[in-house]
């Protein structure tokens, strides 16, 4: 910020080290001085600082608690090693040997980890993209993306960060025992160190962008709805979710809080309202391996009554999400919604969105209800056990919610094909519909932003092979070897293949276009249209890059405007869980009845 580049040239110091040859490079933060690595790239280099702490350890007292700022160190931070990730069970999505290529997990994990491009000074400061990383909110680490491609492809500097997961990062009580988020809370803690931190670093403070995938994506698109977050990042891109959907909240808080706390002995089955600040007390005293070892002794449907919720996910607390997404972004006078309006966003899906059914909840499928799922599914036990689940689970059990979803998605094919259809069902509930829904808001009336809108359908090189074999599509997570290439998981993208090399490129040269101007089109790329409420416009990032409208139209619509007034009930009855876990009656209720009856008289359909 004034900072001449005489100062800069000495806060930018290489030292050679005569061990291993390689260069250092430190900087001047307010913190104090850190060192980091310079590495090679492609046919370059780029800086890169990893592990600097930007929360205390949340251990022993801080535990299930909200993050603390680590502060200031004393010496020169050594950040040329990776440091270790938040407590997790490291098989919970194992796909591979390089999914989560750090097996060192520990309570003290609040990192992040910033990739520089060389030419970054404070006469050519760099667009900043910070990174939230998906799993379900139980898995996840930072060091499995490597931003290096991202940054040295798109100049930009990247920011990947560990936030944390399962109990430790989401267990909540549904009260000030456990409020629950801590998670999220460590993402916004991490986010306001970059924001008052990277333009030591060479990093444009006023140009951040934060960006995910499945949780990670939800947790941006939750950020994007709190105007307490105004001036910490001006734009935003959500792959593969936003926090606008049933599926992105846990549904069951009583029931959850206290199966966990009964597998780690802190409670029993004879108590069914256990004093929850004592139960929590006693959860901080126990160990790592303690909790993890309740997590994978979590049985679907012992404790909950659902089955294809989540027990381990954010919560409605009153505080950092005040009310329900799906409430806010219908109301358009809110700050929450004025704050995301002022934001530049693209929101995206996968064709095959729908593995996330055979992926979270096959198991459970199977076990429960008899099924064989390498055979597929039948009409019958699609229309008389999921739907009717579906029904249950986020739509107040109304039957004839359950009904319709049968009508709309049954197949005469085979049980295959009724498979398929089934993984569109759950795909187009969780993730196309609800992306389109935050998109449509986004756009509606908005003069101030610019809403982009993409599909991955791209057929790569190397077949995935999935199980079951008649499943079709692009599935969820699989865009992300074309960002962090090469070697995400395994060998998905084949440097051999022009097609996978190609849409790598793409990928990375709209992302960093959109960063650095709020508009990912640029020279040598086919042209994004914007989307709006006319023509609805998106890009299909297939192999050859399509202008097309309106996407999956009629499946869309009717989860989005058919059977948008049966999720109230659900809704609301959820949020009478929330601050008092068992009885207080959240005002947002009253507010969600009055703009559903506003909306069904006064909004032309097809525009929400």
């Amino acid at each position: 910020m004034g900072m001449t580049i005489a100062i800069w040239l000495l806060m930018m110091s290489f030292i050679a080290s005569d061990v291993d040859c390689q260069i250092f490079n430190s900087v001047n933060t307010s913190l104090g001085p850190v060192r980091g690595l310079k590495t090679s790239v492609l046919t370059g280099n780029i800086y890169q600082f990893r592990a600097i702490p930007y929360g205390k350890a949340p251990m022993g007292e801080l535990r299930l608690r909200k993050p603390e700022p680590f502060g200031k160190w004393s010496g020169t931070y050594d950040a040329t090693k990776f440091g270790p990730s938040c407590v997790q069970d490291m098989n919970t999505f194992r796909v591979g040997d390089n999914f989560l290529p750090n097996y060192n997990i520990s309570e003290d994990c609040l990192q992040l980890n910033i990739f520089v491009p060389t030419s970054a000074s404070p006469t050519n400061r760099k667009s900043v993209i910070v990174w939230l990383y998906g799993g379900a909110f139980v898995s996840g680490q930072s060091g499995l993306y490597d931003g290096s491609y991202l940054t040295f492809i798109g100049d930009v500097i990247v920011v990947t960060l560990n936030y944390r997961v399962g109990i430790l990062g989401f267990y909540s009580t549904g009260d000030d025992a456990a409020p629950g988020n801590y998670g999220l809370w460590d993402q916004l803690l991490a986010i306001r160190w970059i924001k008052d931190n990277i333009e030591a670093f060479g990093g444009n403070s006023n140009s951040i962008t934060l960006f995910g995938e499945s949780a990670g994506a939800m947790s941006a698109s939750i950020h994007a709805l709190n105007p307490n977050n105004k001036g910490l990042f001006h734009r935003a891109i959500f792959e593969s979710g936003t926090a606008n959907q049933e599926a992105a909240f846990n549904l069951e808080i009583p029931a959850y809080a206290q199966e966990y706390g009964i597998l780690l002995n802190c409670t029993n089955d004879n108590n069914k309202h256990p004093n929850t600040t004592e139960m929590v007390d006693c959860i901080r005293t126990r160990s790592v391996q303690e909790i993890l070892k309740s997590q994978q002794e979590h049985v679907v449907k012992k404790y909950g009554e659902f089955i294809l919720d989540f027990s381990i996910f954010p919560v409605v607390d009153g505080d950092l999400i005040p009310i329900h997404p799906m409430i806010i972004i219908k109301n358009a006078s809110s700050p929450a919604y004025q704050f995301l309006q002022s934001l530049d966003v693209i929101g995206g899906t996968n064709s095959g969105e729908g593995s996330l059914l055979i992926d979270y909840h096959g198991k459970s499928m199977e076990r429960l209800w008899g099924l064989n799922l390498t055979e597929g599914i039948s009409t019958d036990d699609f229309c008389s056990k999921i739907a009717t689940e579906i029904a249950k689970d986020f739509y107040h059990n109304r039957l004839h919610v359950a009904k319709e979803i049968c009508l709309m998605y049954t197949s005469d094919v085979s049980d295959q094909d009724q498979a398929l259809n089934v993984t569109k069902m759950y795909g187009d509930m969780v993730m196309q519909a609800p992306t389109v829904s935050y998109l449509d808001r986004h756009a509606k009336d908005n003069t101030q932003s610019n809403t982009f809108q993409y599909l991955l359908s791209h057929e790569n090189c190397i077949k995935y092979h999935r199980d079951p074999s008649w499943f079709k599509g692009f599935p969820h997570a699989s865009d992300l070897p074309y960002l962090f290439r090469p070697n995400y998981i395994g060998t998905l993208i084949n440097a051999d293949c022009p097609e996978d090399t190609k849409l790598s490129d793409r990928f990375i040269k709209y992302w960093s276009n959109f960063a650095k101007t709020g508009d990912p089109n640029g020279a040598g790329l086919p042209d994004w249209p914007m989307y709006n409420l006319t023509s609805y416009r998106y890009l299909n990032l297939n192999n050859n890059a399509t202008d097309e409208g309106r996407l999956y139209w009629d499946r869309v619509q009717f989860w989005n405007i058919h059977l948008q007034y049966a999720r109230m009930d659900k809704i609301n009855s959820s949020d009478t869980q929330i601050n008092g876990s068992y009885s207080q009656i959240h005002y947002s209720s009253i507010v969600y009845i009055v703009t559903a009856l506003l909306v069904v008289f006064l909004v032309p359909r097809g525009v929400l």
